[in-house]
């Protein structure tokens, strides 16, 4: 997100676990004096190595009631997906979601 903090044209948006502090805190939405404000969307879910661990419902919410409603909005050109393993059953995160 820090490449794009100020571009207007860019949305990012992620869905991670709160396992590196200082990164990715849901009020970090982009630079107060830029036009690219509220352009970057962070969900992060409570360290699982203290809380339960988010679920597929969790996802799921998230994506249905933030995340998707967000993007429609801004109306893409172009989608790009960088998909982590973190969050896979066995993965030493313990969130566990299911493959599918």
């Amino acid at each position: 997100a820090f490449f794009f903090g100020q571009d207007s044209r860019v949305l990012y948006a992620s869905l991670h676990a709160d396992l590196y502090p200082g990164t990715g805190a849901a009020a970090e939405a982009g630079p107060a004096d830029a036009a690219a404000t509220g352009r970057n969307v962070n969900v992060m879910w409570p360290d699982p190595t203290r809380y339960p661990a988010a679920s597929d419902g969790d996802y799921r919410a998230a994506l249905d009631v933030l995340l998707l409603p967000i993007m429609r909005a801004f109306d893409p050109a172009l989608v790009l997906v960088s998909a982590g393993f973190d969050a896979a059953a066995g993965e030493s995160f313990k969130l566990a979601l299911s493959p599918a």
